[in-house]
């Protein structure tokens, strides 16, 4: 392999890294908008647990400490 294609594959390798956690604090960043707005409409924290379970496919136990830390 040429020192070329090594640094052309960690490129590769840190772009793919950056793309994941890029899409992982988007995540981030949608459960607690809806969190934020659950919480601007009066809506229980029990049904805010629902929403974030169905909309981000966590657990309930998950979903459950995400809405309590963000609340």
């Amino acid at each position: 392999m040429t020192f070329q294609m090594r640094i052309d594959e960690e490129r590769d390798e840190a772009r793919e890294e950056g793309r994941e956690e890029g899409l992982k604090e988007e995540r981030r960043s949608g459960i607690r908008a809806l969190i934020a707005t659950m919480k601007e409409l009066s809506v229980g924290q029990t049904q805010a647990v629902e929403q974030v379970m169905k909309r981000y496919s966590l657990s309930h136990e998950d979903a459950v400490a995400v809405v309590q830390t963000n609340w």
